[in-house]
């Protein structure tokens, strides 16, 4: 990895071996130039914003990525950290996008190449229970 990242024109980002604080100080070892947090692997919301801190300490940039066919809820905890964090370089995916049924009353979506940054209690979503 290190003569990869050092022979890449091309900034290198790790991503799904990243699981833990561990693991982003291994990659900063490493040379890469960013990592990708994600909820689902640090933690949740605390997690993430806790590894943000880390690799904003070391000088890495962050991707803020979703999983793939994920809920507006997840999407909505992934938009409110990239919020929350003074940078996200390689950018942010939440992946709610292509789903046939989500479990919110208003699923999040892209306006202009961009989400909306839910607002109200919580998260900003509403959970659909119909059917419950």
């Amino acid at each position: 990895m290190l003569r990869v990242a050092h022979a890449s024109p091309i900034p290198i980002c790790a991503d799904q071996s990243v699981h833990s604080f561990a693991d982003i100080a291994s990659f900063w070892r490493s040379g890469v130039a960013g990592i990708s947090l994600k909820l689902v692997k640090l933690g949740g919301i605390t997690g993430v914003m806790r590894g943000a801190a880390l690799c904003e300490s070391l000088g890495l940039s962050i991707n803020l990525a979703g999983k793939i066919a994920e809920s507006s809820v997840a999407a909505a905890a992934n938009i409110h950290c990239a919020a929350a964090m003074r940078a996200i370089d390689f950018g942010c995916s939440p992946g709610n996008q292509g789903l046939s049924g989500d479990v919110t009353t208003k699923p999040l979506s892209i306006v202009d190449g961009h989400y909306e940054l839910p607002s109200g209690p919580g998260l900003g979503i509403d959970v659909d229970n119909i059917g419950s």
